[in-house]
């Protein structure tokens, strides 16, 4: 509801008068209504938890019924619908349970009557398998300051896999006695960090 209203400002002082006059716009104030959802994203066969509050001017909770809350999935399909709900101090709290194979995508809770909807995701997560690959020199002088080694990660669909990787380079070495009667093996180790970068379309590092 909104009307026009005229305010005037007069005012006095010895001989002069001013008088001002000015229109405003009185607008009646809205309630907002607000939906929230648990996560943003959900995997098949896990459980929707969202809340739904309306508040006044004032910021404090109502108590009016929803006369109706629907959830729609990725076709806009209405596959589910709560009818006539009341809050409890001021806040609705509903549950969706979704199905083992759910279409993936976008799904929509909308609130009836108040131009009011939350959205969230349904995906579907697999865990990322991946090869690694390792060319390193087939012999090694001791004269060499440095050598090359390179690992490859690729994921089984193909794509490069980037990160870093973490390399243990070990030796073993034999201590002899001094009357040759035996040897004692020491493994020598050190460790060497690399991040994985682009190259020829593989995920790739060189340590």
């Amino acid at each position: 509801m909104e009307e026009v209203a005229t305010i005037q400002l007069s005012g006095h002082g010895g001989r002069s008068k001013i008088v001002e006059k000015k229109q405003v716009l009185i607008q009646r104030a809205s309630n907002s209504t607000f939906v929230q959802a648990d996560k943003p994203i959900y995997m098949p066969g896990q459980l929707v938890r969202f809340r739904i509050v309306t508040l006044n001017s004032s910021f404090m909770p109502l108590n009016e019924e929803y006369p109706l809350v629907e959830l729609k999935d990725p076709d806009s399909n209405r596959i589910g619908q709560w009818l006539n709900v009341k809050p409890e101090r001021g806040i609705v709290q509903l549950s969706f349970q979704l199905a083992a194979e759910p279409s993936l995508g976008t799904y929509t809770i909308i609130v009836d009557g108040r131009q009011t909807y939350r959205t969230f995701r349904v995906e579907e997560y697999v865990l990322p398998k991946f090869k690694l690959v390792v060319t390193e020199p087939t012999q090694i002088f001791t004269s060499d300051a440095a050598f090359p080694l390179k690992v490859c990660g690729k994921y089984t669909y193909g794509k490069p896999v980037l990160g870093t990787v973490q390399v243990s380079l070990c030796r073993t070495a034999y201590t002899w006695y001094v009357d040759g009667m035996g040897s004692k093996p020491t493994d020598i180790c050190q460790n060497v960090t690399g991040k994985v970068r682009r190259e020829v379309g593989k995920g790739l590092t060189e340590v």
